[in-house]
């Protein structure tokens, strides 16, 4: 499975379902169905109690999810990551959702994102105004300057 020689539009055939799926399920703080398109890495990092206590907070702060527009699809042989403007019913401005699909035994899946990514997109300039960062389904806070690191 070579991601790079994937149209945009198949990818994103693929990716929208497991996200639309991801929110509806946060929303629901339905653990289970949440991590039902995750690999076995990113499963036993949302743990059920970890979901439920981001959900909480995100939808206390921000309301339920909104629209969301694809700014970009990132190809890489073994995986796609993709990129989307996200919005709330409640808090006002644009968020970012991301994604990094993946093809486990024939099976897409969502997995990690890249440490190196990470800061490669939380310091361009389109996000770097952002207040937060939307992954995997929950809200974390984003490093507000390049001496911060991510787990700061």
């Amino acid at each position: 499975m070579n991601f790079e020689e994937m149209a945009q539009e198949e990818i994103l055939a693929i990716a929208n379902p497991i996200m639309d799926n991801l929110m509806e399920a946060s929303t629901e703080m339905n653990h289970e169905r949440h991590v039902l398109d995750f690999t076995d890495r990113l499963k036993n990092i949302v743990t059920k109690e970890y979901l439920q206590k981001v959900c909480e907070k995100y939808q206390e702060e921000k309301g339920d999810f909104s629209t969301r527009e694809v700014v970009a699809v990132f190809k890489r042989p073994d995986s796609a990551a993709i990129i989307w403007k996200q919005y709330f019913t409640e808090a006002k401005g644009e968020f970012v959702a991301e994604m990094v699909l993946v093809n486990v035994d024939g099976q897409y899946k969502t997995n990690p994102l890249p440490a190196k990514m990470f800061f490669c997109l939380v310091y361009y300039p389109f996000f770097s105004c952002m207040t937060s960062w939307f992954c995997f389904g929950f809200m974390c806070p984003l490093p507000v300057s390049p001496s911060q690191t991510i787990a700061s």
